[in-house]
């Protein structure tokens, strides 16, 4: 166990791994502004990260929708960033999966079915031949206040 403290420029000197976390991190965002700029409008606001693993790039994106929309314009895009000096051989989309979605604020009333409803509902399934969606409609029927 050590006695004494290190300094502080031994973990945020140069060569240090704080450094070069920074430093890689900075690379990232410069791609991920390329790789944004290159994009249509609404895609491009939807590509959050990006990190190159040897001659792959993979895009992280906030939802599926538009990982599939980016997935189509793929070729595209590495053809562009080929174009731009960018040595790559494949790109590969994700999603990147954050916290639970938002909560709902507001609470909204649950709907009730009214009595007249409930009635309608119970004479269509006496007129109905089927009996799995006659016993459905009677379920239904049944939740009335």
């Amino acid at each position: 166990m050590k006695k004494y403290l290190s300094p502080i420029n031994d973990y945020l000197g140069k060569g240090s791994a704080i450094q070069k976390l920074l430093a890689e991190s900075q690379e990232q965002q410069v791609l991920l502004r390329q790789v944004q700029s290159q994009l249509p409008t609404p895609l491009n606001k939807h590509c959050i990260a990006t990190v190159i693993k040897g001659c792959r790039l993979l895009i992280y994106t906030d939802a599926s929708i538009w990982a599939s929309r980016l997935r189509f314009s793929s070729r595209n895009l590495l053809r562009q960033l080929v174009e731009s000096g960018i040595n790559l051989e494949k790109i590969i989309v994700r999603v990147m999966l954050g916290e639970s979605p938002p909560k709902r604020t507001k609470n909204h009333p649950v709907r009730q079915l009214s009595a007249k409803n409930a009635d309608t509902i119970l004479q269509a399934a006496n007129d109905i031949s089927d009996p799995a969606l006659q016993a459905a409609l009677r379920r239904l029927g049944k939740h009335h206040r």
